[in-house]
């Protein structure tokens, strides 16, 4: 099966500038009504360059660097890397010439994907330890962004050992969430990632 491997306008950015910032002490806060704001410190490199904040408010961001020279430094390797026109041709194709560009909103830019995807690598973590304590009680597999799980009161181990036909029914389980997964191939044409261990169901006398 052919899949689309063309990058996003994000993922593109993302690979120029990330070698180059980054951002430390990254945190969002409830603002109210619906509305985040966010603190951050930005690097170039291993150098601290500036403070990042959004109220969450007025749509607007804030970059206030250490010092003027610095702040030349950086305006400097966004040149270097050609960033105002990456957005000009990605994202913000809509303004009409690189003029209009300016270096703090390439800034705001690389600050926001920064941002979101630090939230997303605290979401992921949180996910994964979710299902590292789901598999101790039954089957998960994910696609995309669905989790599927077939789970039982206690582990599986206890199901297979305190009751009479325990490896039954953890084997029928089994054989429907592998169902399930052939299903969603189907359905969106996604490999699911199953997550449990192989060996460790089959120590159970599940067959696999």
């Amino acid at each position: 099966m052919e899949t689309n491997t063309k990058k996003s306008n994000k993922e593109i950015l993302r690979d120029i500038y990330s070698p180059f910032f980054s951002l430390k002490s990254a945190k969002r806060f409830d603002a109210g009504e619906g509305h985040l704001s966010e603190t951050a410190t930005l690097y170039m490199g291993k150098k601290r360059v500036a403070k990042f904040a959004h109220d969450g408010w007025s749509g607007e961001s804030y970059t206030t660097f250490v010092s003027d020279d610095v702040k030349n430094d950086v305006h400097a390797k966004i040149d270097e890397l050609d960033l105002r026109r990456v957005l000009l041709e990605g994202d913000y194709s809509f303004m009409d010439t690189i003029d209009e560009v300016t270096y703090d909103t390439v800034l705001d830019a690389i600050n926001a994907d920064m941002m979101n995807l630090a939230e997303q690598q605290k979401e992921d973590k949180k996910r994964v330890a979710k299902i590292k304590k789901q598999v101790v009680k039954g089957f998960v597999f994910t696609s995309g962004d669905s989790t599927f799980t077939m789970l039982f009161k206690e582990p599986m181990i206890d199901v297979a050992k305190k009751y009479k036909n325990g490896l039954e029914v953890l084997q029928s389980s089994y054989d429907k969430t592998v169902a399930e997964m052939k299903a969603s191939v189907a359905k969106n044409g996604v490999e699911p990632v199953f997550h449990n261990d192989l060996e460790e169901l089959k120590a159970l006398g599940i067959k696999v």
